[in-house]
């Protein structure tokens, strides 16, 4: 697959979006300054209808490959594209989703652009390495004013129905996320600071977001002693999705769940909570592996997952050892990686990926999470907890 990194390098994007989650329609205005590396660039985009594309202020020709999701154009410094799509339903890029309340339909508009999905909200480098500083505004209809609307950071203002968020750290595209609907939340204060608050849809019951609230707060805590780093952002933002492939998604400060692996009820048994827990230290751990450093390709997939799978183990053991979380690692994940992995044809740990679009293919669960995670834990043993983390601290302020 050809990287579009080496045609040109983006630094940022300002992306305004148009939402009606009502008649299923997005506008957008995106612009993107970078450096170009050849006469030519190429953008990522897929099922966008491009209206007009600027550059430098003059408007230019393009050609649109569909079948690589590919844009093409002459070489520039500053792009500046008009476009439009229709949302989708199928849980990729932005898309709509929906619940029942009090006998009547709620609409939400949430997004999930890994592993290569933000090609379809906005034109973009859409590779991990081509990571940018990104600065969002959301505009709603009138109808719509009372809606949350959430992204990354935190709001910088809002006027009337436009909502404009602070400027994002330098990042990947596929960590790039907002969510648009009615929903109930609850805030928590970390011993270290952090502000977190959990959102979940209006049928849900709002203190069923306490236990999240908890978990987040000591696995921040916990991550901010141990990688010797404090989380960099101003808030975390929880949300459970009632639409939702994965489990969880990373989003840097905005973190989107399935409804229940986030939210628990005041009698929900241990074994619920454990997941919940497990859920939660995963994906934050992430805020640091993943986000704060990320991987230049999909290549390096595995590190990062079987990464936060170690570490959610180790949060979950120490912040509730009564859970005995450990003991569920070896009989139940070391197991299951061993038993996959004795069969014949079994990938191995590190795949190569050509394609974004292979990693459904090759993400075996044994093997990307139980088996990566298991190798770590043996160079966690070998190194010892110090120097382990020692190890870890080094390399954020090297690489962050």
């Amino acid at each position: 697959m050809e990287r579009l990194i080496k045609y040109f390098t983006p630094t940022s994007y300002t992306l305004s979006l148009s939402i009606d989650k009502h008649k299923k329609t997005a506008r957008g205005n995106v612009i993107i300054i970078g450096s170009p590396h050849s006469d030519t660039i190429k953008l990522h985009s897929k099922d966008l209808t491009i209206d007009r594309l600027q550059l430098d202020d003059q408007i230019e020709k393009f050609t649109t490959y569909k079948d690589l999701d590919l844009l093409e154009f002459k070489s520039a410094e500053k792009i500046e594209i008009d476009y439009h799509f229709t949302l989708n339903e199928n849980m990729e890029g932005c898309y709509l989703s929906s619940y029942d309340y009090n006998n009547h339909k709620e609409f939400l508009v949430s997004t999930q652009f890994e592993s290569h999905y933000a090609r379809q909200c906005f034109p973009c480098i859409d590779e991990p390495e081509a990571k940018a500083i990104f600065d969002l505004s959301i505009t709603i209809p009138a109808e719509d004013k009372d809606d949350i609307v959430i992204s990354n950071m935190p709001i910088k203002s809002r006027q009337e129905t436009t909502t404009i968020f602070e400027t994002t750290p330098k990042m990947s595209t596929y960590l790039l996320a907002f969510c648009i609907g009615r929903f109930q939340k609850k805030s928590k204060t970390s011993a270290s600071g952090h502000k977190v608050t959990t959102f979940c849809a209006l049928n849900q019951d709002k203190n069923s977001v306490d236990f999240a609230n908890d978990i987040a707060c000591a696995a921040l805590d916990f991550y901010d002693r141990k990688f010797g780093l404090k989380y960099p952002l101003e808030k975390l933002d929880q949300i459970a999705i009632p639409d939702f492939e994965a489990g969880a998604m990373e989003n840097w400060g905005l973190v989107t769940y399935r409804e229940s692996c986030l939210l628990a009820s005041k009698t929900a048994s241990i074994s619920t909570k454990e997941v919940i827990a497990l859920v939660i230290a995963h994906e934050l751990s992430h805020q640091w592996f993943g986000n704060l450093v990320t991987m230049k390709w999909w290549d390096n997939l595995w590190l990062n997952e079987s990464f936060a799978n170690l570490m959610e183990r180790l949060c979950v053991d120490s912040l509730h050892p009564e859970y005995k979380t450990f003991e569920d690692f070896f009989t139940g994940e070391c197991v299951y990686a061993l038993s996959r992995d004795a069969l014949p044809g079994i990938q191995a740990v590190q795949q190569e990926v050509n394609d974004p679009a292979d990693i459904a293919t090759l993400f075996d669960s044994a093997i990307v999470y139980s088996k990566g995670s298991r190798l770590l834990f043996m160079l966690y043993r070998i190194l010892g907890e110090k120097n382990f983390y020692a190890g870890l601290k080094d390399y954020f302020k090297k690489y962050k």
